[in-house]
């Protein structure tokens, strides 16, 4: 049963997605870059990734941002079912239609059922689609995470921590020669 709650627009979250979606196609548009060249074209590609990069990063915090209470609108059931359905469901058509398409212009050889699920879970098939992963993690979070809502200081701990842990720690560890397990960073 959902629940009818009005939402606030926040105007910034919209210029944000606005700012992301024209450096995302600038991105798209730019394969220039992925071919070093010393010239003055591979430069001014590498400016416009360089400046567009944190679109994608940008897009999973509106989606975590826009979706951490969506308790007051629905249930957690209804919350996975809405994000399997309008993500898990076009990402297995789009990816099966690929996959068609490829086999069929020879692009992709069938080399057995082994093979084919690796590509799959490792999103080969079509690598553009590395965010999914990313994403629906931000999805299975957001059930715990949304719990926070109210205790802001556990939100923050663990945003410091994860910070610290993924980003400072293996810096530092990196700048002084030392090697840092993955087991040292926060999950």
């Amino acid at each position: 049963m959902e629940k009818t709650v009005e939402r606030k627009r926040i105007v910034y979250f919209d210029v944000l997605n606005v700012l992301a979606c024209l450096c995302v196609v600038g991105m798209h548009c730019n394969g220039a870059v992925h071919a070093f060249s010393d010239s003055s074209v591979w430069r001014q590609s590498l400016l416009v990734d360089v400046l567009a990069y944190w679109a994608v990063p940008v897009f999973v915090m509106l989606s975590g941002a826009t979706l951490m209470n969506y308790r007051r609108r629905y249930s957690t059931k209804v919350f996975l079912k809405r994000r399997f359905l309008k993500t898990g469901v076009p990402l297995v058509i789009w990816t099966v239609f690929f996959y068609v398409f490829y086999r069929t212009r020879g692009t992709i050889a069938w080399t057995g059922w082994r093979a084919f699920l690796n590509s799959v879970i490792n999103f080969s098939i079509v690598p553009v689609y590395w965010f999914f992963p990313p994403l629906f993690m931000v999805y299975l979070s957001l059930p715990v995470l949304s719990l926070l809502v109210q205790n802001r200081k556990t939100l923050w701990y663990m945003t410091v921590l994860a910070f610290a842990s993924c980003s400072v720690v293996p810096f530092v560890c990196t700048a002084l020669g030392l090697h840092i397990g993955a087991a040292l960073l926060f999950p």
